[in-house]
C-alpha cells in the first residue's frame, strides 16, 4: 500500500522517524497521526457532524444526551444518593453530550445536578477549548477536565459514560503471510508516500491475543488487536470505585468479530465524508478507526475488577430510557412551531435508533460496587436489552 501525499507537517515528522529508526508498527503510525501533539487528527479539532468525517449520536439529537440523564438518575440510585456523584465522560467530543445531559439534569434532577460534578476527559487542547467555550459560561466549575482517567484527584462514584472513545484506540494489525503469522509495519514508500512492510510481531500478547480466542488467520487474512483496550479497561478498574460505565460504540463479538468476512480487516480512514481503506493517506487529516471487539473488552473489564452487567443495542437502550415516548417527544417538540425543527428533531431521534446505523451500535456497562443482579433490574435502559 502506498500514498501520494503532499507536503504535509505530520507526514514529513513521520518520515523524518522512519528514516532515523527504521518501520513503524500501524499502532504507532496510528497514534502519530491521530494524537500528535501539533498535528495529530484529535489534537487539533476532529471535523465531527454531518457535513463532516463523521456523525456522532450526540450530534445526531439532542435526545442522545436528555436521555442518559435518566440513565445517571438510575445509577445515583442504584448508588443511595451519595453527596457527591461523578459523571465522568471519556472523548467527549464538541462538549454537545455535557451540554446536553446537564441541561436536563438540572431541569428534570435538581438534587443529583446540585451533587454532580462533571469530569470531561480530554486531551485535545483544541476541543477542550471548544468544551470550555460552551459549557463553561453556564455550569462553570461543576464541569472539570483531565486529561485521562488517572488525573482525575479522586476515586469515581457516579456514571461514566464513553461514546465512541474505544474506536479511536491505534491498533495493532497480525496478517498471515504464507502461514506466518506477521505484524503491518509502515515504512517510507516513494516519492514522500508510505508503504506497509511486514515483520516479526512487536509484542508477544499479539500472538497471545490470537491464541486465546482461537483466531487462525489463513494465508492473505489479517485481523486488529486492541491493547490500548485494555490498557484504558484496566486504569477504569483502579479509578471506579462505585458505579456504572456505559460504553457506546460500533464492533461485534467473538465470533463474529473475527469471522471470515472480517479477514480483509476492518481498519479504515474517514476523510471528509468518505471511507478509503489507505490508511496512510492525509496523516492527521483524517480519522482512523477499527471495529471495537465486545469480547474482548468484557474480559479485559472483568480481569480489571469490572463487572460487565449486560451488553445491549443502542437502540434497545435508548428505547429503555424513553426515546419516542408521548410525553418525552412533545416535551421537546411542543417547545417550536417551525415544522422544519420539529421534523429535524424527529429525524434525529429516528437516527439515533436506526439498525442501518447508530441503532446498531453496541453498549456495554460495566459495573464495580454494585450487584449486578440489582443493577440489571433497575437500570431504565435495559428494559429491552437484547442482542
Amino acid at each position: 500500500m502506498q500514498s501520494q501525499l503532499s507536503a504535509q507537517p505530520l507526514a514529513e515528522f513521520i518520515r523524518r522517524e522512519i528514516e532515523a529508526k527504521g518501520p513503524v508498527t500501524v499502532e504507532q503510525f496510528m497514534a502519530w497521526a491521530l494524537y500528535h501533539p501539533e498535528h495529530g487528527y484529535y489534537m487539533t479539532g476532529p471535523n465531527i457532524g454531518p457535513r463532516g468525517d463523521f456523525t456522532t449520536s450526540p450530534e445526531a439529537s439532542p435526545a442522545f444526551g436528555k436521555l442518559l440523564t435518566r440513565h445517571v438518575a438510575d445509577v445515583d440510585a442504584l448508588l443511595e444518593y451519595p453527596p457527591a456523584f461523578d459523571i465522568v465522560e471519556c472523548g467527549p467530543g464538541r462538549g454537545t453530550l455535557a451540554a446536553h445531559l446537564l441541561e436536563e439534569l438540572e431541569a428534570k434532577q435538581p438534587s443529583l445536578y446540585r451533587r454532580s460534578r462533571y469530569w470531561l476527559v480530554e486531551i485535545s487542547p483544541s476541543l477542550t477549548q471548544a468544551q470550555k467555550e460552551l459549557l463553561v459560561p453556564k455550569y462553570g466549575d461543576r464541569c472539570r477536565w483531565a486529561a485521562d482517567l488517572e488525573a482525575i484527584p479522586h476515586a469515581i462514584e457516579g456514571a461514566l459514560i464513553a461514546n465512541e472513545f474505544i474506536d479511536a484506540f491505534p491498533v495493532h494489525v497480525i496478517e498471515n503471510r504464507d502461514g506466518v503469522l506477521m505484524e503491518q509495519y509502515v515504512g517510507n514508500g516513494e516519492e514522500a508516500g508510505f508503504r506497509i512492510y511486514l515483520d516479526k510481531p512487536s509484542d508477544p500478547a499479539l500472538i497471545d491475543f490470537l491464541m486465546g480466542y482461537e483466531i487462525d488467520l489463513q494465508p492473505g487474512e489479517q485481523v486488529e488487536v486492541n491493547l490500548a483496550m485494555q490498557q484504558w479497561l484496566h486504569s477504569l478498574g483502579r479509578k471506579l470505585e462505585r458505579g456504572v460505565a456505559a460504553i457506546f460504540d460500533y464492533g461485534d463479538t467473538a465470533p463474529g468479530r473475527y469471522s471470515e468476512a472480517r479477514r480483509q480487516g476492518t481498519l479504515l480512514g474517514y476523510f471528509g465524508g468518505s471511507v478509503t481503506s489507505d490508511i496512510t493517506a492525509h496523516p492527521g487529516k483524517q480519522d482512523l478507526t477499527a471495529l471495537v471487539d465486545f469480547t474482548a473488552l468484557k474480559d479485559a473489564a472483568e480481569a480489571a475488577g469490572l463487572t460487565q452487567v449486560c451488553l445491549t443495542r443502542q437502540a434497545h437502550f435508548l428505547l429503555g430510557l424513553g426515546l419516542g415516548e408521548p410525553s418525552a417527544t412533545e416535551a421537546e417538540i411542543g417547545r417550536t412551531p417551525d415544522i422544519n425543527a420539529i421534523l429535524e428533531y424527529r429525524r434525529g431521534m429516528q437516527a439515533l435508533v436506526s439498525m442501518e446505523g447508530l441503532g446498531r451500535f453496541h453498549v456495554s456497562l460495566l459495573s464495580k460496587g454494585i450487584d449486578p443482579e440489582r443493577a440489571r433490574a433497575n437500570l431504565s435502559g435495559l428494559r429491552y436489552s437484547s442482542l
